[in-house]
């Protein structure tokens, strides 16, 4: 993270997925469901991070993406450095 802020993490996912970040829990959208999102807000300091993404697939469907947005910017995929 290049500089201190807000930002919020999305994840949509069928079936359970779990969004930590630096081992707290963000993004709860565990269990087993079709594909749905949930989003949860976190204040990143300037520094690294380890972003960990927990996920299970049962039968059917397979959908796992990551979104991530520094507040008052843009939604994107979340990318391997946050500026």
């Amino acid at each position: 993270v290049d500089t201190e802020a807000d930002y919020t993490f999305r994840i949509l996912s069928d079936d359970g997925a779990n969004v930590l970040i630096d081992n707290t829990l963000i993004v709860d959208n565990d269990g087993q469901h079709n594909v749905a999102e949930k989003s949860g807000p976190v204040h990143l300091v300037k520094g690294t991070h380890v972003i960990t993404v927990d996920y299970f697939q049962s039968t059917g469907a397979v959908a796992l993406q990551l979104f991530c947005k520094k507040a008052g910017g843009t939604e994107t995929i979340c990318p391997t450095h946050l500026q």
